[in-house]
């Protein structure tokens, strides 16, 4: 907390642990002798066991605060990939992948819900999205 009377440091970590069932597909939607494009989904749904822990240290002391929640989360992904055969044993893959998740705890939206005097808070209800890029060699045999 940088320019207060009395600096102080607040550090949060967060925990989702995601038990439950997911079902999905992967499909090609065209193929050669050399490349083929496939697209691959999955959805899921979790019981999400969520916690939190935060400490904020200053010159006057120390606050801890730890909490935990169950929620049911939805985790979904969406992939589309070309795969190059390179030999008959070789292949190189490239893709752009999407993973979604909602009803999951992060580190950002503790900080408004966090009771340090109390010692309890908790926010369950984030949602985030990533996405990028992914490359890979398969060798088989």
């Amino acid at each position: 907390l940088a320019g207060a009377g009395i600096p102080a440091d607040l550090t949060t970590n967060t925990s989702n642990r995601l038990y439950g069932v997911q079902a999905g597909g992967d499909m090609s939607l065209w193929q050669t002798d050399g490349f083929s494009l496939d697209v691959l989904g999955k959805a899921g749904l979790y019981g999400n066991h969520a916690s939190q822990s935060g400490v904020i240290t200053s010159g006057l002391g120390t606050l801890l605060s730890t909490d935990s929640d169950s929620v049911a989360s939805f985790v979904g992904e969406l992939d589309l990939s070309g795969t190059f055969f390179l030999t008959e044993n070789i292949s190189l893959r490239c893709g752009y992948r999407m993973l979604a998740m909602d009803n999951v705890v992060t580190a950002s939206e503790q900080i408004g819900a966090t009771d340090f005097f109390g010692g309890t808070g908790i926010d369950d209800s984030a949602s985030v999205f990533y996405h990028g890029a992914h490359v890979g060699l398969t060798l088989t045999y």
